[in-house]
């Protein structure tokens, strides 16, 4: 049986992506890392692992977190 497509909203637009898709699968390849709807920071090194979460917003460059 094929495998159905689910929607996810990737920086704010609605996007269908297979079920079976991991973020490495759906995001440009100089992106550096992705934050979930809840907050949570996903690194590239994680991608190839990681199921594509229902919301996310994809950063091309490393986040600076001031001290």
């Amino acid at each position: 049986m094929a495998k159905r497509d689910k929607t996810v909203v990737i920086d704010g637009y609605a996007t269908p992506v297979s079920e079976s898709a991991r973020i490495t699968n759906v995001v440009p390849v100089e992106a550096s890392q992705v934050i979930t709807r809840d907050g949570e920071i996903i690194p590239r090194s994680h991608f190839a692992t990681v199921p594509v979460p229902d919301a996310f917003d994809v950063y091309l460059s490393q986040i600076n977190k001031g001290g």
